[in-house]
């Protein structure tokens, strides 16, 4: 894992939009779609729910975003 799809993560979170975080990143959405499904796969579990609107984490995305938060704060 790269600390800068850990980045893209928080922002994805806090932004709810793959548009305005791949806006920020200066990528498309489909390569922010893409770095979300890596992490679901290496970690075998869905982080967000896109069906609701906005989008909102599950038990294990609150998880790994307390965790990318505190090692970027680091």
């Amino acid at each position: 894992m790269h600390i800068e799809t850990l980045k893209i993560f928080c922002d994805l979170v806090e932004l709810r939009s793959f548009s305005k975080t791949a806006e920020k990143h200066l990528l498309s959405q489909s390569a922010i779609s893409q770095q979300l499904a890596q992490l679901e796969l290496a970690h075998k579990c869905q982080l967000l729910d896109r069906r609701k609107r906005p989008m909102e984490l599950t038990k294990e995305g609150e998880l790994l975003y307390k965790a990318a938060k505190d090692i970027l704060d680091r």
